[in-house]
């Protein structure tokens, strides 16, 4: 209701009335009664005041109308009302509910309509100062804060934007902003400015959980990418400490690096797959410029070490920066044990241990053990006792070395489920067996030196020689197999060296354990002097015995 209406409703006009109240007039009581009750429109008791509270105004007996009414001209509708019918309601002057605040504490700006929200904002809002915005219960993340402030675009059209945005009081700064795609997929953006122009996203993360930095195209989980052609991309800190991630513009390139140092300094990797430490130009899947050291895990002080052309290595006068490249046990200033790979002598490869050269593989390929000169294919040498073992663990497996020139063939081998050492030609036949009794059985013949022309001193056998033959005693035997001396089983037929010895002893060796040999082929020269001797005798004998025949015949014919 206009004002001009609600004051034509009362029974005086205000003008009529103010004059009963002009200095010398003396108000009637009628005066008094149409100033209270007709001026306010007062039924009953519905407006008080007294000086001990503020100003009571009850409502009229039709809720649904407002209770207090605003006017800026009383020829027009109340600019602003209050009702009290959905709690305290700020209206304007169509009617539309511009503040609501509910009983339970529910606002509603510019609208009346809360949706179950606490505070429901309809259109533009700015804030000022410091908002706090608290969830009242203890639910799951989304209900206990994702919920809490709702920007809404009410339009429900794809590809629309609903953004909280930041800004002074002369320019926009930033803002957040959710594109919808369709009624269950939006994605997040956030936007900044820098110097005249629209705000552009810095970050996105799409509908489908991918995130993207410096794009709104990310294809993977995270995605960066630095529009501007600068090559930083990641930087982490921790207090003082500095760690960086680079990238060259438009190239498939990443530099790993720490603190302020040149990206050559740290660790690079081409398109190619090639990885650089300490290079940007690996021409190796691995490529490091400067040495390796592998510490251990219970000990930093005993730690490997692949050096690279520096003098961490000191061996034979020579420092690694003479020999290349090299693997190592590196123990304080001690090698305990490596591999090295070096360029000058003899262009090979050695292998060292407790801080000593062990082997080497030269260049030719010839192999030295305990020797840094090998003379031949393999050479193994020892200042003391020295072994060239082959084994195998197993009794079914045959065991030996094979030795080929050309299209010929040597083998020497234990054969499988047998003690034996046999020896092999290439037709794949057994020309010899040794037993582990010391029987050697050959399929040819044995022959063994006897050129004169190494020979000095040549002696014939003395008769007395040939005469101890005679004091030989040939036996049978068995060996004493209990012993331990892998002896043959079986029967025997021999001499007995100690016997040999008293009449023979050029004949009989005795080894370092005291055992005693015979050489039974230095007999075969005695016995044939022996025989020519016997054969003379009996050539004499047979002249006698002629001589003898033809004298008794004489006699006869006598």
């Amino acid at each position: 209701m206009k004002l001009s209406d609600l004051l034509n409703n009362t029974t005086t006009k205000r003008d009529a009335l103010k004059p009963a109240f002009n200095t010398g007039e003396i108000p009637t009581q009628q005066n008094f009664n149409e100033l209270i009750d007709d001026l306010f429109l007062i039924q009953g008791d519905t407006l008080y005041k007294d000086a001990t509270s503020g100003l009571g105004i009850q409502a009229g007996t039709d809720a649904a109308k407002s209770v207090l009414h605003f006017y800026d001209d009383p020829t027009q509708e109340p600019a602003w009302s209050i009702g009290i019918q959905n709690g305290f309601e700020l209206k304007d002057t169509t009617g539309a509910s511009r503040l609501l605040i509910t009983p339970t504490g529910q606002v509603a700006i510019g609208t009346n309509a809360l949706e179950g929200k606490k505070l429901l904002i309809s259109g533009e809002s700015r804030f000022r100062g410091l908002v706090d915005i608290w969830g009242d219960h203890n639910e799951d993340i989304e209900s206990s804060w994702l919920y809490n402030l709702t920007l809404v675009n009410n339009q429900n059209i794809d590809n629309t934007f609903t953004r909280l945005f930041f800004s002074s009081d002369s320019s926009g700064l930033g803002a957040i902003g959710v594109n919808r795609i369709s009624e269950f997929q939006g994605d997040l953006h956030f936007q900044t400015r820098n110097g005249p122009g629209y705000l552009t996203t810095k970050m996105f993360i799409k509908h489908n959980g991918t995130v993207g930095i410096g794009t709104t195209t990310p294809n993977y989980t995270l995605t960066l990418n630095d529009a501007t052609g600068g090559g930083g991309l990641i930087e982490m800190r921790r207090g003082t400490g500095t760690a960086r991630f680079l990238m060259d513009n438009n190239k498939d390139h990443i530099y790993i690096t720490t603190g302020t140092s040149s990206a050559t300094n740290g660790l690079f990797i081409h398109s190619t797959g090639n990885v650089g430490v300490g290079t940007t130009s690996p021409s190796e899947k691995l490529h490091v410029n400067g040495s390796i050291i592998i510490p251990s895990a219970s000990n930093t002080s005993n730690h490997g070490l692949i050096a690279v052309s520096n003098d961490y290595f000191f061996y034979d006068s020579k420092r690694i920066s003479n020999y290349g490249v090299g693997f190592y046990g590196y123990t304080g200033s001690a090698i305990s044990g490596g591999i090295n790979t070096y360029v000058s002598g003899h262009f090979g490869i050695d292998f060292f241990t407790a801080g000593a050269h062990q082997m080497r593989i030269e260049r030719g390929g010839a192999v030295g053990i305990g020797t840094k000169n090998p003379n031949y294919r393999l050479h193994v040498y020892s200042s003391t006792e020295s072994w060239l073992g082959v084994e195998t663990p197993s009794g079914t497996n045959n065991v030996g070395i094979l030795l080929k020139k050309a299209n010929y063939t040597w083998q020497m081998y234990q054969p499988a489920n047998s003690n034996n050492l046999n020896f092999w030609n290439s037709s794949n036949s057994v020309v010899g067996e040794l037993t582990p009794g010391g029987n050697l059985h050959l399929r040819g013949q044995v022959g063994s030196l006897s050129d004169g022309r190494f020979k000095q001193n040549i002696q014939p056998i003395s008769s007395n020689a040939i005469a101890k033959l005679t004091q030989l005693q040939g036996a049978t035997y068995q060996w004493r197999t209990e012993e331990g001396q892998d002896f043959d089983e079986g029967t025997y037929i021999g001499f007995i060296a100690q016997e040999m010895k008293k009449l023979y002893p050029d004949l009989v060796s005795e080894n370092q354990d005291g055992h005693l040999s015979i050489n039974y082929t230095g007999l075969i020269p005695i016995i044939v002097e022996a025989n020519k001797q016997q054969q003379q005798r009996i050539e004499d004998l047979q002249t006698q015995v002629a001589n003898l025949t033809a004298i008794v015949s004489n006699i006869n014919q006598a």
